[in-house]
């Protein structure tokens, strides 16, 4: 799996804010982890265009809006029919199966 090298706020306003992101292969596919913390459900987006999963998230406080966007290219054998997420003590997981 190819990250594509983006990293963007939202509508131009607003500031980035940095997560950890882990990448990961085992036999049945990839996991990408993504530790958000502050971040509600409601603030996760997944979606697949072009063969390229687009990951955002967004996060409003009482001073300030913070966003993030991460872009990877599914590998060849990344099936884009079979793609999960989950959300659990602050580490949002999007589960990808392989063909």
């Amino acid at each position: 799996m190819n990250m594509v090298n983006r990293n963007e706020v939202s509508e131009g306003y607003g500031v980035p804010f940095q997560q950890r992101i882990d990448v990961r292969e085992n036999d049945q596919g990839y996991v990408i982890a993504i530790d958000v913390p502050a971040l509600s459900r409601d603030g996760c987006k997944v979606a697949l265009k072009d063969n390229v999963l687009i990951i955002e998230g967004e996060k409003w406080d009482e001073r300030r809006y913070e966003a993030f966007r991460r872009d990877f290219r599914l590998s060849d054998d990344g099936n884009p029919e079979r793609i999960r997420s989950e959300y659990k003590n602050g580490i949002w997981s999007i589960h990808i199966q392989k063909k």
